[in-house]
Order: structure tokens, then sequence, then C-alpha cells
């Protein structure tokens, strides 16, 4: 009785352990970013054709890069993964120019050469502060497209400058992050621990623009279950494309630039369209 009172004992202070690890380590789990100096960070945009935006220091927003074609049929602010930095997500500037699109890679507070810290508040307050920046330098319209972590990042931000942008693309979306932990560490209480929100379905309640939406059929780090419970509670026009063979990160392999032709022209117009 004795050695059973002490193995349980033992049992609850591992699991006791592993909860405040999680807790007290999240941040080190949601976010991975790639950290280099600002002369870096200069030089490789430079040489990739973009430029640091709005300005050459550590407060930049992100990488500008500009279609030569003008007029630009519009801005995209692009809201990348929780991993890397913008300066790995140079194909959709390539894409979106060819497109007719002015492009500027966003970057998050301590990803990259920019300075800030980790967290949700801050990294929407930096989104922000990217929208109004964006809106008062170009006359064109302001569009949001974002991948992953960044879908959550985009839809908080779109909920503070709604009155700003035309529309929103938002590849392999999800619910909230709580219910995403949740599911991912159903032994824990995960759901009241995890500090950071990215409640998508509240964020987009009262949105007044079309809302494009990728969903990865095979995608293991965002459940299909997440990325429809947000669609159902959707009230914005919107427009699903399911891509059933391809997962969280080979998604790109099943898309092509009329996909994302047509992607545009629905976030532009919010025409519904035959999926």
């Amino acid at each position: 009785m004795i050695l059973m009172a002490k193995f349980l004992g033992i049992v609850l202070l591992i699991y006791v352990l592993l909860g405040l690890y999680i807790y007290l380590a999240q941040n080190r789990l949601l976010y991975l970013p790639q950290n280099y100096p600002l002369e870096h960070a200069i030089t490789t945009a430079r040489e990739k054709g973009l430029a640091l935006w709005p300005t050459q220091d550590t407060q930049y927003q992100g990488l500008l890069s500009e279609t030569p074609t003008e007029p630009a049929h519009g801005t995209v602010l692009f809201f990348h993964g929780n991993a890397g930095s913008a300066m790995g997500r140079t194909y959709y500037a390539q894409t979106l120019n060819t497109l007719g699109y002015h492009v500027i890679l966003l970057e998050y507070p301590a990803y990259g050469a920019k300075a800030g810290s980790l967290g949700e508040s801050s990294l929407v307050a930096s989104g922000a502060e990217a929208v109004h920046q964006a809106h008062q330098q170009f006359s064109t319209p302001l569009y949001l497209v974002a991948e992953s972590l960044g879908t959550g990042v985009a839809c908080a931000v779109a909920r503070d400058t709604q009155t700003l942008i035309q529309g929103l693309l938002l590849i392999t979306p999800w619910d909230t992050l709580p219910d995403m932990a949740q599911q991912r560490y159903p032994m824990f209480p995960t759901r009241w621990l995890v500090k950071d929100q990215y409640n998508n379905i509240d964020n987009l309640r009262q949105f007044g623009h079309p809302v494009g939406i990728l969903m990865a059929g095979q995608d293991s780090v965002i459940p299909n279950s997440h990325t429809k419970n947000f669609i159902k509670q959707l009230d914005s026009n919107h427009q699903v494309w399911t891509f059933p063979d391809v997962g969280h990160t080979d998604w790109i392999s099943a898309v092509n630039i009329q996909w994302w032709q047509q992607a545009m022209a629905y976030i532009a117009g919010g025409s519904q369209l035959t999926q």
C-alpha cells in the first residue's frame, strides 16, 4: 500500500512537472524564429530583389517586393508561419508580383533582424501598425494573405484594421489555439495553460470582407477538424479550396498560378466561385 502511494505520488509529480514545462516553455514550443544581424538582412534582401520596409533598421516591418508593372492591382501583406523568417517566403512575393501586386513579406518581432518580443499581443500590434503604414504609403487596395501561425496573426489584425483592407486569404487556418493545443496534449488541461489565444472565430466574427481559405486534406499540424470548425462559424462571405492529397508544408505542390489568380480575384471581389 505504501509502495503504491509512493508510485502514485511520483506519477503525480511527473504529471505536474510536465504540465509546468508546457506552461513555461510554450513560447519555445510555438515560436521558432530564425535570427540574423541587420546587415545580413539588408544584404540578403537586396540579393533577392527585396528591400527592408519601411525603414532600414531593426524596427523594419517586413520585406518589400514591388511589381515591375504599374499600376499595381493592389498591395499584399503576407504573414508567415511560426518557423524561420520572412526572408524564406520569397515564393509568395514572386508569385504575387507576377499577378501584378506589390508584396510586403511581414516580419514578426524577435524574428529575422527585427527587434521586439514574442507573443500574440506583440505580433498583432506590429501587424496592425504595418497595415496602417501600408495604407498611408500605397494608394492601391490592401489584402492580407497568411499561412499557418500567420493566419492567427492576420485574423486578429483584420479585426482591428478591417476598414483599411479589402480581403483575406488564409492558408491552413484553425479555430482557436487553446482548442488545438488541447487536442495536441489531451492528457493535460492544456486549454487553460495556453497564454496566446489566436481565436480566429471571434476575431472574424464581425469581419465584413471576403475570406478565401485553403485546406490541406492531409494536414497533420492543423487537423482538418479545426479548419472546418473555423469555416462553419464564419459570418463573412467565404470560399474554400480543399486539396485532399497534400499536407501542411507541401500544399504548394497542388496550386498553380491560375489558382492564385482565382483566389486573389475572389478576395478582391467576393463573388462565390465553384470549388
